[in-house]
């Protein structure tokens, strides 16, 4: 494996790099909530009504454009800390990691890697660069489709170790690649690989050594999530048959429950919360709701709904109180709707906003759709009421928005552009 680090001053007009796949949304400077694919329990909301005041319109100017620049692909992840936005694209049979000022969208660094793609995983899908980034720290952890795993500075681009997946932990069978967003518990990156011996690593940040392995799981493509349980952490997954929690600290199995995921789907979802409410959504096995609960080593579960119909996946969801709020998806239809996650009853259902991301922001819901069009509304189990919208771009990608300190990324095939909400109270 060759690879060359480039380090770049912010300057305008500088070429750019690429960014794809599923946005995972990280807030350090505002109040946000939200559950999305990957994201880890910390930040998803509470049980409790997180949207008290209500907003009636942008400020007299809109949300503002800071700036757009040519971004190839649409697959990976976008991260951020208090100084950059991260990503990565592939190009020329090599992923490129790259950190971008999130004031100017200039290239601090970027850093280039070859990745052979071994046999079994396809590469049909065009840009394939991997979905996992993740920040720890000063640390800022990447897993390319294809396995290979680097760990940056994130102030220089300095690669702190690296390692190949596929290559440390074999019997590895992944048409579709390393694609799940992975999860930071106590210093340690948690990956779900899906190998003939292990389902499941934990690695440490500092050094990318083995903290610990579990046992062989055949795994699928949703994101893993911690779940703050009791007084332990579990790590919660999908296999192709199976939703499963482990002990975070130590990767031993706690509980598993039945949900069939389809073979080679990526759309697929968990999102957990302190109460020990657990969703999950897939195509094969539509949505449900299981309740969890651990206490003195001991962890139990059950059902408290499943219905075929009732599934958010491919967008971010919101919880307000005791429902969720996102787009569902048939086989050809999506629309927003509100589920009481304690039945799985549809409180009402709204066709305008197809395959939409949404966001807890400043006290405001924000939705943005696949048109295009951001929207500040008010949600509650009785309906939706529209405050103000306008037209930002018209995508067709399979990147969400994201809300990174208090700015919303939005990308489509060809760029990526940062927005400031500009919300008037």
């Amino acid at each position: 494996m060759t690879s060359s680090h480039i380090l770049m001053q912010s300057r305008a007009g500088h070429s750019c790099l690429t960014a794809t796949a599923i946005l995972l949304a990280i807030s350090t400077s505002i109040s946000l909530a939200f559950a999305q694919q990957g994201a880890p329990d910390d930040a998803t909301p509470s049980s409790e009504p997180a949207a008290k005041i209500p907003v009636d319109r942008w400020a007299p100017k809109g949300p503002l454009p800071l700036w757009r620049r040519a971004l190839p692909g649409d697959r990976s992840a976008i991260v951020a800390d208090r100084l950059n936005a991260y990503t990565m694209h592939h190009e020329n049979n090599a992923d490129v990691v790259v950190a971008v000022g999130d004031l100017t969208g200039t290239t601090k660094w970027a850093h280039r890697y070859s990745t052979p793609v071994a046999n079994h995983i396809s590469t049909t899908s065009g840009d394939h660069a991997g979905t996992t980034l993740l920040v720890a720290g000063k640390h800022l952890i990447s897993i390319g489709y294809a396995g290979y795993t680097h760990c940056f500075n994130t102030y220089t681009g300095e690669i702190v170790w690296s390692r190949n997946l596929a290559g440390d932990f074999p019997g590895t069978a992944r048409p579709h690649g390393y694609s799940e967003i992975g999860a930071i518990h106590r210093d340690s990156v948690i990956a779900v690989i899906g190998s003939a011996e292990h389902g499941v690593v934990s690695l440490e940040v500092a050094d990318g050594s083995v903290r610990w392995k579990s046992e062989p799981f055949e795994t699928r493509y949703a994101s893993p999530i911690l779940m703050n349980i009791g007084d332990q952490t579990h790590v919660v997954f999908l296999t192709a048959r199976e939703i499963v929690g482990l002990d975070a600290d130590t990767g031993r199995t706690l509980w598993r429950h039945p949900h069939v995921t389809d073979e080679g789907t990526q759309r697929a979802s968990l999102m957990g919360w302190p109460d020990g409410l657990l969703y999950v959504g897939s195509i094969g096995d539509g949505g449900r709701a299981l309740r969890v609960t651990s206490k003195n080593d001991r962890t139990e579960h059950h059902e408290l709904w499943h219905d075929q119909k009732i599934r958010f996946y491919f967008a971010s969801i919101i919880r307000m109180g005791n429902y969720l709020y996102g787009s569902l998806a048939g086989q050809s239809s999506s629309f927003f709707a509100a589920i009481d996650i304690r039945d799985g009853g549809i409180a009402w259902r709204d066709d305008a906003f197809p395959e939409a991301s949404c966001f807890l922001h400043d006290n405001a819901v924000v939705i943005y759709d696949k048109a295009g069009l951001l929207t500040s509304a008010g949600l509650s189990p009785k309906g939706l009421t529209v405050y103000s919208q306008v037209l930002l771009a018209a995508p067709h990608t399979w990147a969400r928005a994201a809300l990174v300190n208090a700015k919303l990324f939005i990308r489509n095939s060809n760029s990526l552009g940062a927005y400031t909400l500009n919300i008037a109270h």
